[in-house]
């Protein structure tokens, strides 16, 4: 596994008070999953989320950022997030952003990057798990579904079962719980890199079988790569009533609606037509702000 770095129990301390501040922040008790909702939470911090699928290549890439704009009426913030990625990895980013977003840190967020410059990224993904899913709330469920007196003795079966209604609930990646599992001590470094590498998105695997079984409905929405092209949508309304209002012209409506993937037609806006090619525009979302 990845990123086997040991935080010490200070960061740990601090991780957790961040994440249940933010929890309180949005209105959500430390028992119930974000999940979803997580999205509707940021825009509600008025942070604006910019969905591209940007695809993977040999060289670098980003899976998400954070992009803060001064404007004369203030500070903008907007997460770009690529949505080439697997819906649980998305709910994913967006947490591990917060965390750059509460402390002012961080890079560009790359998934499976095996090395980071720093601690803060490895410190991000903890805050991103633990707001998905509060420490307590994980270990009452270890105790309540696993034996309490040897879990190291547990059949990968019975691990995997638990893992799924992990997932199925709280909507984390499956390595994100796997890893949970070996940073709480529930499971030793061997038994972790042991689960941590199998291929669970693979239809035919063991785990896909058992997640499919156990809740059909949420192992196919967090095992898809939903391609969006999109924006919060107060950005589409503010785009939309600068052109009502005359402070955009119909050439920069369709351009700039066409850079999100959206055509005036799809806001019932009709009689407006131009050709234009605007995709790379994108691009600026997912570069961190010096």
């Amino acid at each position: 596994m990845k990123n086997k770095i040991q935080l010490s129990k200070k960061q740990l301390v601090d991780i957790k008070a961040k994440a249940n501040e933010l929890r309180t922040q949005f209105g959500v008790s430390m028992d119930v999953p974000l999940g979803k909702n997580l999205r509707m939470l940021i825009e509600k911090k008025d942070i604006v989320i910019c969905e591209y699928p940007f695809p993977k290549t040999e060289g670098s890439h980003t899976d998400a950022a954070i992009t803060l704009f001064e404007t004369d009426k203030g500070m903008i913030t907007f997460f770009g997030l690529n949505t080439s990625l697997y819906y649980d990895e998305q709910l994913f980013c967006l947490a591990h952003e917060l965390y750059h977003y509460m402390t002012r840190t961080g890079m560009a967020y790359e998934l499976d990057k095996e090395e980071e410059g720093s601690d803060v990224e490895y410190m991000a993904d903890r805050f991103a798990a633990e707001l998905l899913l509060p420490a307590d709330a994980f270990e009452r469920m270890v105790y309540q579904y696993l034996p309490q007196k040897d879990i190291a003795q547990v059949s990968n079966a019975r691990l995997l079962r638990f893992i799924a209604k992990v997932q199925s609930e709280w909507m984390l990646p499956y390595q994100a719980i796997v890893r949970r599992l070996w940073e709480e001590r529930f499971i030793n470094e061997e038994k972790c890199d042991e689960l941590y590498v199998l291929n669970v998105r693979e239809k035919d695997s063991s785990y896909y079988k058992i997640f499919y079984s156990l809740d059909a409905e949420s192992c196919e929405l967090l095992n898809r790569k939903t391609m969006t092209h999109s924006i919060s949508s107060s950005v589409y309304n503010t785009i939309l009533d600068n052109f009502e209002e005359g402070v955009i012209g119909e050439d920069e409506l369709i351009e700039t609606l066409e850079t999100l993937g959206k055509t005036p037609e799809d806001f019932g806006i009709e009689n407006v037509t131009l050709d234009s090619d605007s995709d790379d525009d994108m691009d600026f979302l997912f570069h961190e702000e010096d």
